[in-house]
């Protein structure tokens, strides 16, 4: 889904032509007129944008909610883990999911500093495993909230045949 916002450039008086050739009229008061003119439909426009503005606070870094992922089916059952603490390590998170059957843990990190990013992937031995560890979303884990979500499948690796 892709988002679309105008610019307002707001003068202390005049008009300014925006984004989408709208023009809007502002009054020295400091607030905008009733003078709004553009193509039909604006206002319906607008009251969407405002609605989708209204999503978006959701989060703080003002990005929309990952979209959920289906649960898998077969192995591997994975979970991709975000706004983890810099300072977690494999065995905090391992500890944190310890009554979900935890097989794998992965942090991934800087290539080139080796410093955590924030995130990373947790796999499971069963499904039951992965829901359980789901329904952990918004726990704290080093001080953070910490977002669960099914992971995306794995690319799979070009194999280098010579």
């Amino acid at each position: 889904m892709k988002l679309s916002t105008n610019i307002i450039y707001i003068t202390a008086s005049g008009s300014r032509t925006t984004y989408g050739s709208e023009k809007r009229n502002f009054s020295s008061a400091g607030g905008m007129g009733n003078e709004y003119t553009g193509k039909s439909g604006d206002l319906n426009c607008m009251l969407r944008q405002m609605k989708s503005a209204n999503r978006l606070q959701d989060r703080r870094d003002g990005y929309p909610p990952r979209e959920q992922l289906p649960l898998p089916t077969q192995p591997p059952y994975t979970a991709h883990i975000g706004n983890m603490s810099f300072d977690a390590t494999q065995g905090d998170v391992s500890d944190f999911f310890s009554d979900c059957e935890v097989t794998n843990v992965r942090i991934v990190e800087d290539k080139l500093d080796h410093r955590p990013k924030g995130f990373g992937y947790v796999e499971f031995g069963s499904l039951e495993g992965l829901k359980k560890a789901l329904s952990y979303n918004g726990n704290q884990l080093g001080g953070r909230a910490i977002r669960i979500s099914v992971a995306d499948p794995r690319k799979s690796q070009p194999s280098n045949t010579t």
